[in-house]
């Protein structure tokens, strides 16, 4: 299995939304807006949603989180990979 890949749209708005394989909707969304400023926290750019993207594997999936490994096995048993 693997490699995935996930598909990320975000046109500058509230929310990254970003498309596991095998869906045909979003399953997964990124908040990115600063709603006391209503704006996004990151530049409407490849780079920042790169930048977003990989912080939020890191953060959910990374050595750095206890439960890593075990998000990763659940997201793709369950599909939402």
């Amino acid at each position: 299995m693997g490699p995935y890949i996930v598909q990320a749209e975000w046109w500058g708005g509230p929310y990254i939304e970003l498309t596991m394989p095998e869906a045909l909707e979003p399953t997964e969304v990124i908040n990115v807006w600063v709603y006391a400023k209503g704006e996004a926290s990151v530049p409407f750019s490849y780079w920042a949603l790169q930048d977003v993207l990989d912080e939020w594997c890191d953060e959910t999936f990374g050595e750095a989180n206890p439960d890593g490994a075990y998000n990763m096995r659940a997201y793709i048993e369950n599909g939402c990979y």
